[in-house]
C-alpha cells in the first residue's frame, strides 16, 4: 500500500513537471511569436518617414552633326528621415546605418539599373564612383555631412537613387520647348511597364551600445505615373519591423 502510495505521488509530480514544462514551452513559443511578428517594441531610433521622388532626367550633349540630344534615365530618389524615439528614455547614439544586399526583381531589363549614393544632400552624380554594389553606409558623427557618409548620431536625412539608364536618346532640338521629366518616354517609345520594378534591401541601425537591428524592406518603383504627370512624389510612413541580430 504505501509503495502504491509512493508510486502515485512520483506520478503526480511528473505529471506537475510535465505540465509546468509545456506551459513553459508554450509560453516561450508565444514569446518568440510576438516577436517575429511585431519586433523589437520601443528601438532607439526609428525611421519616421520615407520620401520618393520618381522622374526622368538627361545630359544634354551634341554629336558630330551638330544636334542637341539627351540621354534619358529614369531616377527615383528615397530619402530616409531617422530620428531619436524619445518613448525609449534611454541616451544612445547611432554608430552606423546601413543599406545593404540590394535585390532587384519584378522587371523586365529594360535600359540599366543602378543605385547611386548622393554626393552632397540632394545632389546626385551619376558616375562610377557614387555606384553603389551592395553596401551603403552611413557613420554616425556630430553633424550630418553626406559627402563625407556621416550621419548625426542622433538622427538624420539620408538616402540614395534608384536609377534606370540607357533608354534612349532624345533630340530636344526638333521638339521646340520642353520639360526634362517622365512625359519624355512616351517620347522614346518606353512605357511604365518598362520601368516599373521591385527593389528589396536590408537596413540596419547600430547604436553606440553595441546593439543592431535589422529589417527587410520593399519598394514599388516608381511611385505614381509620371509618363503623364512628370514627376511623382510619395511620403510613407510604414510600421517597419526591426529585429536585433
Amino acid at each position: 500500500m504505501k509503495e502504491e502510495k509512493a508510486f502515485n505521488k512520483k506520478t503526480i509530480h511528473a505529471y506537475v513537471i510535465m505540465v509546468f514544462v509545456i506551459i513553459i514551452f508554450i509560453t516561450v513559443g508565444l514569446i518568440m511569436l510576438r516577436y517575429y511578428a511585431q519586433g523589437e517594441r520601443n528601438l532607439p531610433f526609428e525611421i519616421k518617414q520615407i520620401d520618393i521622388i520618381s522622374t526622368v532626367n538627361g545630359i544634354p550633349q551634341r554629336n558630330e552633326e551638330g544636334e542637341w540630344y539627351t540621354e534619358l534615365f529614369q531616377k527615383n530618389d528615397i530619402y530616409f528621415y531617422i530620428v531619436k524615439n524619445d518613448g525609449n528614455g534611454r541616451e544612445e547614439a547611432i554608430r552606423s546605418i546601413v543599406f545593404e544586399n540590394f535585390r532587384i526583381v519584378e522587371y523586365n531589363d529594360t535600359g540599366n539599373v543602378q543605385i547611386y549614393r548622393q554626393h552632397d544632400i540632394g545632389k546626385y552624380l551619376y558616375t562610377e564612383e557614387y555606384i553603389v554594389t551592395d553596401r551603403l553606409e552611413y557613420i554616425g558623427s556630430a553633424a550630418t555631412n553626406i559627402s563625407e557618409m556621416k550621419i548625426n548620431n542622433q538622427g538624420g536625412l539620408i538616402g540614395f537613387s534608384v536609377v534606370i539608364k540607357e533608354l534612349g536618346q532624345y533630340f530636344f532640338e526638333t521638339e521646340g520647348i520642353f520639360s526634362m521629366d517622365g512625359t519624355l518616354l512616351g517620347r522614346v517609345d518606353v512605357s511604365l511597364e518598362d520601368i516599373t520594378l521591385t527593389i528589396y534591401f536590408d537596413i540596419i541601425i547600430e547604436i553606440g551600445s553595441g546593439n543592431s537591428f535589422r529589417t527587410e524592406y520593399r519598394i514599388e518603383l516608381p511611385v505614381g505615373n509620371i509618363l503623364e504627370d512628370g514627376m511623382s512624389q510619395v511620403e510613407m510612413t510604414d510600421n517597419m519591423i526591426f529585429r536585433r541580430i
